[in-house]
Parts: structure tokens; sequence; C-alpha cells
């Protein structure tokens, strides 16, 4: 689970990139790709949230390794 949490963080930080670099050359309007850009980045933010989660009962990275 917290692999699967970390590679959709870092597909979306990917994608994320990918679409910052050429958006400008899809020729469509800007609103469209930040919002898109906005969203790759807080699902990103978010995996990464839940897997160093420092709460007690969660599923997370630090109570795995205990």
């Amino acid at each position: 689970m917290l692999a699967n949490e970390l590679t959709r963080a870092n597909t979306h930080f990917y994608f994320r990139e990918k679409l910052l670099a050429d958006y400008q050359q899809l020729g469509v309007p800007s609103d469209f790709w930040d919002y898109t850009l906005a969203a790759h980045s807080s699902i990103a933010l978010l995996n990464l949230c839940r897997v160093y989660d420092f709460h007690r009962d969660g599923i997370n990275l630090f109570n795995c390794l205990e």
C-alpha cells in the first residue's frame, strides 16, 4: 500500500513536470493547464502525506517500520 502511494505520487509529479514543460506548445487555453497542473501537484502531495502521516492508528511508514 505504501509503495503504491509513493508510485502514484511520483507518477503525478512526473505528469506535472512534463505538462509544465510542454503545455504552452499544445495550443489550448492556459486556464485548463493551470488547473491540471494544480491537480497533479495536489494529488502528489496527498499521496506523500499518507505515507509520512504520524497518526498512531494509520497505515503509514512509521507504523510499518515498527
